[in-house]
């Protein structure tokens, strides 16, 4: 029998809707933003839905990563599932849909006053400089956080999503401690500026994959030198290899 080939699925929450020509973007768990074009349907395909969609690279011609950040796209029909995170709408004033999300974070290192912590099927989650002096947030614990879809930019740390309110959350929850692990690293290789690639090892000094680090997930600054010599690099990531460094 020939072995047959796995087609991956993307399971996320509808973030954007434009139905002038018809399409919807996902963020999900591990693939980050899923074009949904081919197999648009504007029912089922609405914000604050949750979907579940097999998906293959975007190649498209006009809805490009550049245009939608979005490196895969839908190859079969999106189901409805059930939501994974708290999820809500509201209308704005000038008649706006606006989506939000609770979910809980674990906070990482706070760099020039502001955060970027990790939220179990979100991934990265930027906390404004504001949003960590009012709440007096402290590094590696575990919050709540109503959060907002963003534009990845400089300024927001180039995060998806970013917190508006936060709370308490029960750090003591097994739940949590599963979502969040830490991991060793050792520089391979430069991504693009200011984001570099590490390679995995484990107690074992065996090869356990590559996750991302952006340099502002310093706790300080470090120089291109260091981070090459350094034999272990310690950090914090999710499920989902959306890594933050703790410290090196």
């Amino acid at each position: 029998m020939d072995e047959q080939t796995t087609i991956p699925i993307a399971v996320g929450v509808v973030i954007h809707v434009d139905l002038r020509i018809n399409y919807g973007i996902i963020h999900s768990s591990g693939y980050g933003r899923v074009l949904i074009s081919r197999n648009f349907d504007k029912n089922l395909v609405q914000l604050g839905n949750w979907l579940s969609v097999e998906i293959e690279p975007n190649t498209r011609p006009i809805l490009t990563f550049e245009r939608t950040f979005c490196n895969f796209v839908d190859a079969g029909k999106p189901k409805i599932i059930d939501e994974l995170l708290p999820t809500g709408t509201s209308v704005s004033k000038t008649g706006t849909v606006n989506l939000r999300i609770q979910t809980p974070v674990f906070l990482g290192n706070i760099t020039f006053g502001n955060s970027v912590g990790l939220s179990p099927h979100l991934g990265r989650v930027y906390l404004s400089g504001t949003v960590c002096k009012k709440f007096k947030l402290s590094p590696l614990t575990w919050i709540h956080c109503g959060v907002v879809s963003v534009t990845p930019c400089e300024a927001n740390f180039n995060s998806f999503w970013e917190a508006r309110t936060t709370g308490c959350e029960d750090s003591g929850d097994p739940k949590l401690s599963q979502c969040v692990r830490r991991c060793l690293g050792r520089f391979h290789a430069f991504k693009e500026k200011n984001v570099c690639i590490l390679q995995l090892f484990n107690r074992h000094n065996k090869n356990a994959g590559f996750a991302c680090v952006h340099s502002f997930d310093f706790a300080h600054t470090v120089r291109e030198e260091d981070l090459k010599k350094a034999s272990a690099i310690q950090f914090s990531t999710d499920d989902y290899d959306s890594v933050m460094l703790k410290h090196n």
